[in-house]
């Protein structure tokens, strides 16, 4: 793309991000700025990126921190850590996903397991795309994500 094709299609990301409550994007320091939840699934430089901006959720697999050294393995512990790590960073909540196993997520201090619908696994691969939109549709309704039992959560009037 050319540097002006560049320039116009982050004014336009920026304006429709900017009347938005919630946004899946990684320019987050522009949007975080002026209020807007960023939530995102990003990994690698970008992912340093975004952290860089502050973003309100981050969800990110557990190979994609492997594979950039930001877990040792694929234990709930090496994980847990890296979450900790990345709220340091910029995150303010981080949910990993696991494959179809449980990951943990670090809501303020507390760390619970995502547990997602046990269903016929053929490929795990971009099924994260998929726990994203899901966090970002939950952020828009304000519902709460820190109930560990019971009744489904309900928006927050």
């Amino acid at each position: 793309m050319a540097r002006h094709d560049i320039d116009e299609l982050y004014s336009m990301a920026l304006t429709e991000g900017l009347r938005a409550p919630v946004a899946v994007f990684s320019g987050t320091a522009d949007l975080t700025g002026n209020g807007v939840k960023v939530v995102d699934d990003l990994a690698g430089d970008q992912l340093s990126a975004v952290l860089a901006g502050g973003v309100a959720v981050l969800k990110v697999s557990h190979e994609e921190l492997i594979d950039a050294g930001r877990a040792e393995d694929d234990s709930v512990d090496a994980l847990t850590a890296a979450a900790y790590r990345l709220r340091e960073e910029g995150a303010a909540a981080v949910m990993i996903g696991h494959a179809d196993q449980p990951g943990p997520a670090l809501l303020d201090d507390e760390v619970l397991k995502v547990r997602v619908p046990q269903l016929q696994v053929v490929d795990h691969h971009g099924a994260g795309d998929s726990m994203t939109a899901g966090i970002a549709a939950v952020l828009v309704k304000a519902v709460t994500c820190t109930r560990q039992s019971g009744p489904a959560p309900r928006p927050e009037r």
